[in-house]
C-alpha cells in the first residue's frame, strides 16, 4: 500500500522540507510504526511510503513535516477491509466531535 501526502502553502511548493516522517497504526494500538522518509520525495511537493497492511480494520497515519520556519502534524484515518464494531463506534464518534466543532463554531461567529 502506498500513502502519500502533498505538502503545499499558500504560494506554491514547500521549500527546503528539513525533515518528514510516516507514522501509521492501527486503531486501539499505540503509535508504534514509523516510515523516516529520507527518500520518498516523488516530486512536485508529493511524498510517499510503502508498507504492507495485513490486517482488517481502522487505521491512522501521522505525518510530521518540517521547514526552517514552519512544522505540520496532520492525522488522518483510513479503513482496510471491513470494520469491527469497536471501530464503527469509534469512527461515528469521531464524526459526531467534528459536527459539534462545527456546530460550537457557528454559534460563535457574529454577524454583521
Amino acid at each position: 500500500m502506498d500513502i502519500q501526502a502533498l505538502l503545499s502553502q499558500f504560494d506554491g511548493e514547500v521549500p527546503e522540507l528539513g525533515h518528514i516522517e510516516f507514522f501509521i497504526w492501527k486503531n486501539g494500538e499505540e503509535q508504534k510504526k514509523q516510515y523516516f522518509s529520507e527518500h520518498a520525495d516523488v516530486g512536485n511537493g508529493i511524498y510517499r511510503v510503502t508498507t504492507i497492511i495485513e490486517d482488517e480494520g481502522l487505521y491512522f497515519v501521522k505525518l510530521v513535516a518540517n521547514t526552517s520556519e514552519s512544522k505540520v502534524m496532520p492525522t488522518k484515518q483510513f479503513t482496510v477491509g471491513s470494520l469491527s464494531e469497536l471501530d464503527s463506534i469509534h469512527c461515528l464518534r469521531r464524526v459526531m466531535n467534528n459536527i459539534m466543532k462545527v456546530i460550537i463554531k457557528s454559534k460563535h461567529t457574529k454577524c454583521k
